[in-house]
């Protein structure tokens, strides 16, 4: 599939209903928005009317920074950031510190326009997709009910796959196993995200535990690459 800047194919109808975002001007924004397309690039002459917003790609061209530049990490959920303070605090401690800029919290709601979540990721480098089991189901992506579906495609096909990782929380087995079946089961977070990160409530209690998931972590965003890689997000 071919991408180019200039339509609308991250604002198409997503495979879950519960995924969409209400917003009474949807179809002027349809028709207006400037987004990533698969068959409709823009002219030039119409690249300089939409000159005052970015296309994605080249709002995180980061291509001449120095690869040491650290990440603006946007956490992203449909989870209060109550329920994930434990990360925040870990990005934003001085463990962190030579690779996090700064820590977004991005609430993701069904009454929010989708806008307001393509604004969230032009403020992020790097992105983290955290679903908690305290919801109910380990249900991401690819499953009955997904919560996340067009989100981490959109995550994907922003920042590009490399910058982004999906965390799932309150888990009572956080094992290789259980890990293995959750890619079985939801291989879309294969596709568009550089790894899926399990943590358990038993890894919380114990500070030996709890470390060895943030040096993943800290690995994960240490090998984030600059720019977009758009191929394997769709």
């Amino acid at each position: 599939m071919k991408i180019s800047k200039g339509s609308h194919s991250l604002y198409g109808t997503s495979r879950n209903p519960s995924n969409n975002y209400d917003d009474p001007r949807e179809p002027e924004i349809m028709k207006n928005r400037k987004g990533i397309s698969a068959t409709h690039p823009i002219s030039s002459k119409d690249s300089r009317r939409v000159s005052e917003r970015p296309a994605a790609s080249d709002v995180f061209d980061t291509s001449q920074r120095h690869p040491s530049a650290r990440r603006r990490v946007g956490i992203f959920s449909r989870s209060t950031d109550r329920d994930y303070r434990w990360l925040v605090e870990t990005l934003r401690s001085e463990d962190f510190s030579s690779l996090v800029a700064n820590v977004k919290s991005c609430f993701i709601h069904n009454k929010q326009p989708f806008q307001k979540f393509l604004d969230d990721i032009n403020q992020c480098t790097f992105g983290i997709l955290y679903h908690s089991k305290n919801r109910g189901r380990v249900n991401v992506t690819d499953v009955t009910d997904s919560l996340y579906d067009q989100e981490l495609e959109t995550l994907c096909m922003i920042l590009g796959k490399k910058n982004v990782v999906v965390i799932i929380d309150d888990l009572e087995d956080s094992s290789d196993y259980r890990k293995r079946y959750v890619l079985q089961e939801q291989p879309r977070i294969v596709k568009q995200a550089a790894d899926l990160l399990l943590v358990s409530d038993d890894d919380k209690m114990d500070s030996g535990l709890l470390r060895r998931k943030t040096d993943q972590l800290k690995k994960l965003l240490r090998d984030a690459a600059p720019g977009s890689d758009l191929s394997s997000c769709v």
